[in-house]
């Protein structure tokens, strides 16, 4: 299979950098203190949605997975090379910790970190230098270098939403960067749905997502008025409209299952026919050497090795089948091969 990124990928990924990751990581999160958060800063910063705004959004989310793992394949499924480091602050460490992450940024240029980590006092530039920390990301998840994939000189590496703990560290002992942390990444656990399930998720969000844009409007317009934002109204308002928004992370979270299946099985079927081929020849060998006298068993053999493969099953070192102090029979006597993970 070809791991090369589409252009509709590379759109996907330049718009998350432009300024479109507060739409995305938000339609990730559950709950709406990212939408209340960035409209707190500045009501421009997240646009309320349309329907077609969340239609491109939720395409380009699968977009990103798509493209992270597609890359996350060509390096070998391994972890980045270089320690990688994201400036955040204290105050959000405990908000962070065990929850599931939204798309996550790091870098490899602590100095970058900086810029993240410094927290500017509401309605100033003047930087709260004791909010500040860095974390150091210790990741399992799949992972994306910017630069490698679009070019240009960003020193960024972009990994899918995961599971995060947060523990304290001492690693680089320099409080210029803040207080440290090491942020351990895996894999969510998603509960797979079925497509019908997934296809139902994706017509209820359609449906109501500018229903909840007008909700998030008026949660934006009383949320600092203690008669409007805790009668019985409001919180109906705001329940309704946070249970909508579990339906979309949970959605995202199905379309990342999917994507990565598909593409983590292309690879698996790709190393399965290249596996059956070096079989087959070892098999053309054999006939070869012991004549026609051992062909159908040879042929019932390759058949069986078919089957194995369509049903996704792994096989041992191609050696082992054709060791000399093995017969054919021994081969053909295997009842439980091992399922490939």
């Amino acid at each position: 299979m070809d791991y090369q990124l589409t252009n509709d990928e590379k759109s996907s990924i330049e718009r998350y950098q432009d300024n479109d990751f507060k739409i995305m990581n938000s339609l990730l999160r559950s709950g709406i203190e990212s939408e209340i958060r960035i409209n707190s800063r500045n009501g421009k910063d997240y646009p309320f949605m349309t329907k077609t705004l969340m239609k491109q959004s939720l395409e380009d989310i699968k977009n990103l997975y798509s493209a992270i793992i597609k890359s996350y394949i060509k390096n070998g499924s391994k972890k980045p090379e270089k320690q990688l480091f994201r400036g955040t602050k204290q105050s959000l460490i405990r908000a962070m910790n065990n929850s599931d992450s939204s798309f996550l940024s790091a870098t490899a240029n602590i100095n970058q970190t900086l810029t993240f980590s410094r927290a500017f006092n509401k309605g100033s530039k003047v930087a709260d230098d004791s909010d500040r920390a860095v974390l150091l990301i210790d990741s399992d998840v799949p992972w994306i270098s910017i630069e490698n994939e679009l070019g240009g000189v960003e020193d960024a590496v972009l990994f899918v939403p995961s599971k995060v703990q947060v523990f304290e560290t001492s690693t680089t002992n320099n409080q210029r960067y803040g207080k440290e942390y090491i942020a351990k990444l895996t894999e969510i656990d998603v509960p797979i749905k079925s497509q019908e399930e997934i296809e139902q998720m994706e017509r209820q969000i359609l449906e109501n997502t500018e229903k909840m844009s007008g909700y998030l409007k008026y949660i934006m317009v009383v949320k600092d008025n203690s008669n409007f934002s805790q009668n019985p109204r409001t919180l109906n308002v705001i329940k309704e409209y946070e249970n909508w928004k579990r339906l979309v992370v949970e959605y995202n979270h199905q379309q990342y299952l999917i994507v990565k299946n598909r593409l983590m099985d292309s690879r698996i079927l790709s190393q399965s026919e290249e596996y059956l081929s070096q079989l087959n020849s070892k098999v053309e060998q054999e006939q070869f050497m012991n004549g026609n006298k051992d062909k159908e068993k040879m042929l019932n053999f390759k058949t069986r090795i078919e089957v194995m493969k369509q049903l996704g099953f792994g096989f041992p070192n191609l050696d082992d089948f054709f060791d000399e102090k093995e017969s054919i029979e021994d081969a053909e006597n295997i009842e439980q091969p091992r399922r490939m993970m």
